[in-house]
């Protein structure tokens, strides 16, 4: 009777260690995965960023020019108060789509943080998985060990 309850011991030590080592490879895949998403994240942040500047760019320009045709059908000169206002328009126009990257940047550069830290997720879990397994192996051993000398194997 023994030997079975010392063998069965050792049988769930081992069981055991296997369910750490795929519970580590499933844990270090998600962390990469995770990983990987932040990365497309970051690229599509970018990418966003430039196309709202775009169109922002864009629409402002439009805007401007039926500012300019209407200025001109009413007759008034483009210098003076009216020339003042396009300009300070112009100026807080640039402003802003230099606000719009620079958001999408800063978004962009969160994405990348969150990367490096699945990234270093995945590390600590390779790096961690073998001393746990180590320190199972050595605990099922010494229950083992302990469960046979009571009952008389060793």
């Amino acid at each position: 009777m023994a030997a079975v309850t010392t063998s069965l011991l050792a049988a769930g030590t081992v069981a055991q260690l296997y369910g750490q080592q795929q519970q580590a490879k499933a844990a270090k895949k998600a962390a990469n995965q995770n990983a990987e998403n932040a990365y497309l994240n970051a690229q599509q942040a970018h990418e966003r960023a430039l196309e709202d500047e775009r169109q922002f760019r864009v629409s402002f320009r439009r805007d401007t020019g039926a500012n300019i045709a209407a200025i001109g059908r009413s007759g008034v000169k483009q210098e003076g108060s009216p020339l003042e206002v396009l300009r300070d328009n112009s100026a807080n126009a640039e402003r802003d789509a230099i606000n719009i990257r620079k958001g999408g940047e800063a978004e962009r550069r969160s994405y990348l943080r969150q990367a490096g830290g699945f990234r270093s997720e995945a590390r600590g879990i390779s790096r961690a998985a073998p001393i746990m397994g180590a320190a199972t192996l050595l605990s099922g051993g010494a229950n083992a060990y302990a469960t046979g000398k009571k009952m008389g194997e060793f």
